[in-house]
């Protein structure tokens, strides 16, 4: 499975390459944008958080690549609390002026949450049923595999591979000249886990280039990492092997959230 999602990923990969050389006399299409948040506080409560993402886009006659890179750390009094990066790759090919096939590679660490890592490959069709200067739905639909490292205690980790359904949908509108309402689902469901990603943002320019979100990430697992009972330490005696003491871990949650205000640059 490992090899396969790393075969795909390189094809993925190469289709950039092989696109750009079979148009090369057309006109080629860069965008995309940079996003960041920080905050920080000291004195009686010491804390630090940062947020950074990074879309770019490279747009052709029949094709459009796209890259998504997303960080996450938060420290409080010189502990980490919170750790996750993210990695999102899909390639179109438009058959029609409305209708593509698409394939679309997900990859995530995060170092607190139920899983120690998550990573998908998907293959599907995608029908943009609005797409005005406005108003812009796309809707997804596709099907491929999963591989995910359920952590359940610090030594011991669930391997689930397996075969998955997608759904996607991506909706924005533009309010008045200067503001968007942006809306993102994302559903992977297999027979291990179902994984739900909702991203709604809102938008306001403050500058030609310089942009203000607000947005709510919510991350949702079906399966999660259950609780698990302390183990007292134990000094070795004959016959016996001494035992390292293990401290109880609460239950997993299988929602996550993330509200956050950033600044965002496009170009």
């Amino acid at each position: 499975m490992k090899n396969q999602l790393r075969n795909t990923c390189a094809i993925l990969l190469a289709s950039f390459v092989t696109t750009a050389s079979a148009t090369e006399g057309e006109e080629l299409g860069w965008n995309g944008e940079g996003e960041f948040g920080f905050t920080s506080t000291t004195g009686n409560t010491e804390t630090q958080s940062l947020i950074a993402k990074m879309d770019l886009g490279y747009k052709l006659t029949s094709w459009n690549h796209n890259f998504k890179l997303d960080a996450l750390r938060a420290e409080d009094d010189n502990n980490i609390t919170a750790e996750r990066y993210g990695i999102k790759l899909q390639s179109d090919y438009f058959m029609s002026l409305n209708t593509a096939m698409f394939g679309k590679l997900r990859y995530e660490e995060d170092h607190f949450g139920s899983y120690d890592h998550q990573s998908s490959l998907i293959l599907g069709v995608q029908y943009h049923a609005i797409n005005n200067t406005r108003t812009r739905l796309r809707l997804e639909l596709g099907a491929g595999m999963s591989q995910n490292e359920l952590e359940l205690t610090e030594f011991d980790t669930d391997t689930q591979e397996g075969f998955i359904g997608y759904a996607g949908l991506k909706f924005s509108q533009k309010i008045g000249a200067h503001s968007e309402f942006i809306q993102n689902i994302e559903v992977e469901g297999g027979s291990e886990n179902v994984y739900v990603e909702s991203d709604t943002g809102f938008k306001v320019n403050i500058m030609e280039n310089l942009a203000l979100k607000v947005s709510l990430l919510v991350k949702y697992n079906s399966e999660v990492a259950p609780a698990t009972n302390a183990v007292p330490a134990t000094e070795a005696s004959p016959g016996i092997e001494a035992v390292s003491g293990r401290e109880a871990i609460p239950e997993k949650k299988n929602i996550d959230t993330m509200t956050a205000v950033t600044l965002v640059y496009n170009f």
